[in-house]
């Protein structure tokens, strides 16, 4: 029994992860009333980044500047997806930004072939086209299209590549796991805080709202990629980027529940169709060699 759970623990983190990422954009949104998008990414990846690093000195490994390029080059790429993602966020509502940002991982079969000339069937190039018909009703239309959403479809790209080499990386068997998670948190947390357009502290808002911050940084910042370097080290990346389908469908359902966002039946059928675009797009794949270099995937026909 302790051991069939030892199996599936990498999967259900990774499932809390999902779900607590889409639980997180309307709260997260509620907060810009009093922090802005930028102080909010910087602020939260700096706490984290320096609990973990607090956590690796407590634990032995104090050398911060340990196989450094690695935290750097993930700290760049979680910079690129995090503080787009929440100014769309703040421009956007909670269903353009999960249903938009999470459409990055159909991009992730094409990244694939790029990189290591890996063949792509029909079936991704349907998944795309499922894919922008449900993004069509979600948001309305491209006349309906904002400054928010333009930063969520930057996003998309980056989505793929920072799983891609987070996957990559944490498979090495001589990274530090805590280490590589707080090395890219301050990466990507300084890096925000160039961006901060007028600096004042996280205690400056009202105690409910710090209350709230502290919370969602620890549940959907701190945890979650952390449960996604540890996790992708256990399981097969087709196991993971399935999961990480999900996520639109508990985001949506929070933002029409807890965030109280618009509904309508074109709406539900459109987040329908996402979500189908992102199983269909990672159906048929396996993992067939693992090397120092990464994980290969193999699309079977």
């Amino acid at each position: 029994m302790r051991q069939q759970l030892g199996q599936w623990t990498p999967s259900l983190a990774l499932l809390y992860t999902v779900v607590i990422w889409g639980w997180s954009f309307p709260f997260t949104k509620a907060l810009f009333v009093y922090i802005d998008p930028i102080s909010f990414t910087a602020y939260g990846f700096l706490l984290s980044g320096g609990a973990l690093f607090v956590v690796s000195w407590w634990r032995g490994h104090r050398n911060f500047f340990y196989r450094w390029k690695e935290g750097l080059l993930l700290g760049v790429l979680l910079f690129l997806v995090e503080l787009p993602q929440a100014i769309g966020l703040g421009l956007s509502s909670s269903q353009n930004t999960v249903f938009i940002s999470n459409s990055g991982l159909l991009l992730l079969p094409f990244l694939a072939y790029f990189m290591v000339r890996e063949k792509i069937f029909p079936r991704h190039f349907i998944a795309l086209a499922l894919c922008f018909v449900g993004l069509y009703y979600i948001t309305g239309g491209v006349g309906h299209l904002g400054i928010g959403d333009a930063w969520l479809i930057f996003v998309m790209p980056m989505v793929p590549l920072y799983l891609a080499y987070s996957g990559k990386l944490a498979r090495e068997q001589k990274n530090n796991l805590i280490l590589l998670c707080a090395q890219q948190y301050i990466v990507a947390g300084a890096l925000s805080v160039v961006w901060i357009p007028h600096f004042h502290t996280v205690l400056a808002m009202p105690p409910s709202a710090v209350v709230n911050f502290f919370l969602v940084t620890f549940l959907a910042t701190f945890l979650p990629y952390f449960f996604i370097q540890w996790a992708e080290k256990k399981i097969s990346l087709v196991t993971a980027t399935f999961i990480y389908a999900l996520e639109p469908l508990f985001g949506g359902v929070f933002a029409w529940t807890v965030g109280g966002e618009p509904v309508t039946t074109w709406k539900i059928f459109g987040g329908f169709l996402v979500v189908l675009a992102l199983i269909i797009s990672q159906l048929h794949w396996r993992v067939i060699l693992h090397r120092d270099d990464g994980v290969l995937l193999k699309p079977i026909p």
